[in-house]
């Protein structure tokens, strides 16, 4: 308790309040691009995220340290190895959460899965669009959709809601 306490004053010495505790969960870790809405919402292929080679002194999670230092040391598997039970509780843990938050257009889900329990690390509604860089666009060039249509597709997707609260009003 005592190296909690110490490591926490460090942080906040370092960091300026606030900051937030979380339990580390071990497990692999996977990316999930979203995009639609409503009934026509649909996940990318899952990717995910090997930190085998990073460097054995450093954490295995994916860090901003590990973000911003080690990339080149970050392996990306899409399609990630699942069986076909784990990908679809994955992507219906993602399109849940990500209509639970009433998101639109598009996102990228982050997930840890431990004993075939996915937990949501993060939801970013708004998720970086880097050609070769972002997660989303890797997923996308996994597919047929690939990096144009993706922002095409993203586009078209706003247009349609749009359109449609238009026909409301």
């Amino acid at each position: 308790m005592n190296t909690l306490i110490q490591k926490v004053e460090e942080e906040l010495k370092t960091y300026n309040p606030p900051i937030i505790l979380n339990k580390f969960i071990e497990g692999r870790e996977f990316s999930v691009g979203i995009i639609g809405n409503d009934n026509n919402t649909m996940a990318l292929p899952i990717q995910e995220v090997d930190l085998s080679q990073l460097p054995e002194n450093l954490s295995k999670f994916y860090s901003f340290e590990v973000k911003a230092y080690y990339k080149d040391k970050v392996l990306y598997h899409i399609p990630a190895s699942l069986t076909q039970e784990e990908k679809n509780l994955i992507e219906s843990t993602t399109i849940k959460a990500y209509k639970t938050l009433s998101l639109k257009d598009y996102a990228r889900v982050d997930i840890i899965l431990k004993d075939n329990v996915p937990y949501i690390l993060e939801i970013n509604s708004l998720p970086g669009l880097m050609k070769g860089k972002s997660s989303l666009c890797r997923m996308a060039e996994a597919t047929e959709l690939g990096y144009e249509d993706l922002i095409l597709e993203i586009v078209d997707i706003a247009i349609k809601r749009y359109n449609k609260l238009g026909k409301l009003l």
